[in-house]
């Protein structure tokens, strides 16, 4: 077999580092990585808002609990409901037949999220200087803005990159019968987009101006593709992890 029969994935497989970034992608790895930052998020949200008479929880995962109301399942408590799938969608994917589950690549895989994360701060910290703004944020307590950006991290990511990402190339491929990387560029642009825009409406959401606007679209592009490359669970670590770092200035 000459080098050019050889695709990406069997020259990647051959090294223990190539290994790692095929296999991390994968929905078993990238679910079961997801699930103790869902837990964290959920048991956070229910200590803190203890002490609140208005439940206090992030804006994404409200539409979620919208769209579970509708399905008739508002009964049950959401985060059962979001560990079981995710567990139940880990284990089946990662099938009979594959090889077992490395331990270490999990590490990897979080500190691969801790890289992104201050990669992604650092950056949008620069941005935040360019446009003369201060580090957004809202006026909470230092337990409920950890749990929020908990939250962005899973909710904003299943939401923005998971639902309308694959929304959107759906459309882009079946519909408008757009090519594979010109509707995954219109996807991940479109979703960027709507994650800008998602922070300036609701009660609580941002007057608009363009600044944070422009600020968000890029955070949102930078996001979506690493959904792409690296799969939900990075993306998701990667954007809690950013926004803590951004928050404690250590980006």
């Amino acid at each position: 077999m000459s080098m050019r029969d050889l695709t990406w994935e069997q020259l990647a497989s051959d090294t223990h580092l190539g290994r790692y970034f095929l296999k991390t992608r994968e929905p078993a790895y990238s679910l079961l990585f997801l699930l103790p930052l869902i837990l964290a998020y959920e048991i956070l949200a229910l200590v803190i808002n203890v002490h609140h008479t208005v439940e206090v929880r992030n804006g994404a995962d409200v539409i979620l609990r919208e769209i579970l109301a509708v399905l008739r399942i508002d009964s049950l408590p959401q985060a059962l409901v979001v560990a079981s799938v995710v567990i139940l969608i880990g284990l089946t994917a990662h099938r009979k037949g594959h090889e077992p589950l490395k331990p270490a690549f999990f590490a990897g895989m979080f500190v691969e999220s801790c890289i992104w994360g201050f990669f992604i701060g650092a950056i949008s910290r620069r941005l935040l200087k360019i446009f003369f703004m201060a580090n957004p944020g809202q006026a909470h307590d230092f337990a409920t803005k950890m749990m929020l950006f908990l939250g962005a991290g899973v909710y904003e990511e299943l939401v923005f990159r998971v639902l309308l990402i694959g929304f959107f190339l759906l459309v882009f491929r079946r519909v408008f019968r757009f090519d594979e990387i010109s509707a995954a560029t219109l996807s991940v642009l479109t979703a960027a987009l709507l994650f800008s825009l998602f922070h300036h409406v609701g009660p609580f959401g941002e007057p608009f101006r363009i600044a944070p606007f422009l600020f968000r679209f890029f955070a949102g592009l930078v996001l979506s593709v690493l959904y792409v490359a690296r799969g939900l669970g990075i993306a998701a670590w990667s954007h809690a992890l950013y926004d803590i770092f951004l928050y404690l200035g250590l980006s």
